[in-house]
């Protein structure tokens, strides 16, 4: 059984994240509390949903390091984001307040990627402590 079969008509998203990042984890934490309409999903980089899903189309995946989006994910017609623009159609996707962020994706990739890796590069000092998001009422949101 694949990943995407086994998450058929449930989820239309998925957010791949770097699981040993205490930054990152703090983040697909608010993620979750944002997404009322459980629109995705979240897998580990080094998971084998991530590398079932990604590989294919980004061979190079985890030498990324980064947050990646895979919209409509249960489809063969699924679109990548990565980093910045991944961030942006989060939080347009997400809907409501968070949609006027979401406006910012329209920016050039090579100017958000600027900022996303300036942020990116001081992730790991932030948070020296692990917030895990995959709890046990939380588990159906989470790939393998």
């Amino acid at each position: 059984m694949t990943v995407r079969s086994s998450h058929k008509d449930v989820i239309p998203h998925a957010v791949f994240y770097d699981s040993k990042c205490f930054f990152c984890q703090r983040c697909i934490n608010f993620l979750i509390k944002i997404d009322k309409k459980e629109m995705f999903v979240f897998g580990a980089l080094e998971g084998k949903a991530a590398k079932e899903i990604l590989s294919p189309k980004i061979p190079n995946y985890q030498d990324l390091n980064t947050i990646i989006l895979v919209v409509n994910f249960l489809q063969m017609k699924d679109r990548y984001f990565i980093r910045a623009k991944a961030v942006l159609k989060i939080l347009w996707i997400v809907g409501g307040i968070w949609k006027v962020l979401g406006f910012f994706q329209f920016l050039p990739t090579a100017f958000l990627d600027w900022i996303y890796m300036g942020v990116a590069n001081v992730r790991r000092k932030l948070y020296k402590t692990p917030l895990d998001p995959k709890t046990e009422e939380r588990k159906h949101r989470f790939l393998p």
